[in-house]
């Protein structure tokens, strides 16, 4: 990050700090993780970087998720979820798809968005179909078990477990 402040490439910075957030929520320093997503995300909105904004709105949607901000990460998702419909970025679209069916995969202990199981499927279902069409197998088998750890958690145990086992012959 610093060599590209150096450089004057704001762009770079950008990325650089996406990768350093993404570092520092993977390590459980998600309140840094935050910060330097919202600064790469700062930078990508004054380019006008539509692109840089959706990954970075998918990648704020992991950390808020890990930070146990599920509202927020739901939010962030669905930031993710219109930029990349825009941009007919199916892989980013699956991705986000899936990351905001998880957010709101929780149960009544935990503060989470209203979402219906319809709507949480039907998500899960269109992120499948896209990791189909671009051939994304391991975006399949996400799909799938996010599909049944939706099922799971509201006690629709028969259909979890085919899902479940789908994931798991595609993985």
């Amino acid at each position: 990050e610093e060599l590209s402040r150096k450089l004057n490439e704001p762009k770079l910075q950008a990325h650089s700090l996406n990768r350093l957030g993404n570092w520092s929520v993977n390590i459980g320093q998600t309140s840094d993780g935050l910060k330097s997503h919202y600064q790469a995300l700062e930078i990508f909105e004054r380019a006008e970087d539509e692109q840089g904004m959706a990954d970075t709105h998918d990648l704020l949607g992991m950390a808020a998720m890990q930070h146990g901000d599920q509202i927020g990460s739901y939010d962030e998702y669905q930031y993710a979820i219109q930029l990349f419909r825009k941009l007919d970025d199916k892989h980013g679209l699956a991705s986000a798809l899936i990351g905001a069916c998880n957010a709101s995969y929780w149960d009544e202990t935990v503060r989470a968005p209203s979402q219906s199981r319809a709507e949480n499927q039907q998500m899960a279902m269109e992120a499948l179909e896209l990791a189909r069409q671009i051939g994304w197998t391991a975006g399949q088998a996400f799909a799938k078990w996010s599909a049944a750890i939706g099922l799971g958690n509201r006690g629709i145990f028969g259909e979890a477990l085919t899902h479940a086992k789908e994931a798991l012959r595609i993985a």
